[in-house]
């Protein structure tokens, strides 16, 4: 995952792909509420690493530097159960007890500049147009909005599989009450039931289905014309 080596041309490239700089801040391309703390890994691409400017100045600095490059990679995988996902707060405090100096400042002030290898200020946005200052790493990034945007398609999938699991249950309700085909082939007519029951939390029996059928306004009984065809 970590590679701290980043050119000047991959932050040109990063300006068109969400993350563009603005003065001296880049906005994160996750905003609040976009959280991965429910990963338990993340990719560390080992060669990038060894090979990075990071490792480099860490392993010169001898027992210091390793001593910060241990707490950098703590600070990587405390990024990941932040809010947004991949951010640091820009906070002394808070960023000595994320790195496990608990409240010995002094001590992490000490390898803070080194930790903190990468990390910049960036904004961070909101849906109600809130932004905020937060530290971010384009390479951290790069992983926490990959690793986002792999949860929300697993779960807009579990959604979907369990829509139509719901759906061929409210059809089989629907055909045990004896309601008209005509409504048990309505598409839109069974998503709706079935989103009702799913926003209820209710099970799909009987009495549930027809209570979202009277919800979405279809009458408990058909009426019927003189022939026996349905009014």
């Amino acid at each position: 995952m970590m590679d701290h080596q980043t050119s000047d041309a991959d932050h040109r490239a990063e300006r068109g792909q969400g993350m563009h700089v603005d003065e001296d801040f880049w906005v994160y391309p996750l905003q609040w509420g976009q959280t991965i703390a429910d990963q338990d890994w993340f990719p560390l691409y080992f060669h990038r690493l060894l090979g990075s400017d990071f490792v480099a100045e860490a392993c010169a600095a001898g027992s210091a530097g390793r001593a910060a490059g241990f707490t950098a990679f703590l600070l990587w995988c405390e990024a990941v159960k932040q809010d947004p996902g991949g951010t640091l707060p820009d906070n002394d405090v808070a960023l000595a007890r994320l790195a496990g100096f608990g409240a010995d400042l002094a001590a992490w002030r000490e390898v803070r500049e080194a930790a903190l290898y990468g990390w910049s200020p960036c904004h961070v946005d909101g849906d109600d147009g809130r932004r905020d200052r937060r530290l971010g790493h384009r390479t951290v990034a790069d992983f926490a909005l990959f690793a986002w945007n792999r949860k929300h398609g697993r779960q807009m999938g579990r959604e979907a599989a369990k829509l139509s699991q719901v759906k061929w249950k409210v059809k089989k309700q629907m055909e045990a009450m004896k309601r008209p085909a005509r409504l048990v082939g309505d598409d839109m007519l069974i998503t709706q039931v079935a989103n009702w029951l799913i926003r209820g939390g209710m099970a799909v029996s009987q009495e549930n289905v027809a209570s979202a059928l009277a919800a979405a306004g279809v009458p408990s009984v058909v009426p019927m014309r003189r022939d026996g065809s349905e009014a």
